[in-house]
């Protein structure tokens, strides 16, 4: 461990104002210190979540502030992405 690094996980554990000493630690030295969030999945009973692959679906995606004339690229979900034409409203 540093010298750098030993003060610094001190001052977390001594300093009652610790939170940018954290930030630091975690960004100095994220393979060690960075926050890791695992989440997983699954169905009832902890079984896997049953998917129809061949089910046909489409998704709405919503972004506040988005300009009427911008840009819509759709995919055709092998790689191949479209502009295509603004929904009339």
């Amino acid at each position: 461990m540093l010298e750098s690094e030993a003060m610094l996980v001190r001052a977390i554990v001594t300093d009652s104002d610790w939170k940018a000493k954290k930030w630091i630690l975690k960004n100095r030295f994220p393979d060690r210190y960075k926050e890791r969030v695992i989440g997983e999945l699954s169905g009832p009973g902890g079984a896997p979540i049953p998917i129809d692959s061949t089910a046909h679906y489409s998704v709405e995606i919503i972004c506040p502030g988005a300009e009427r004339d911008d840009p819509i690229i759709e995919s055709n979900g092998n790689g191949n992405h479209d502009r295509a034409s603004a929904p009339a409203n």
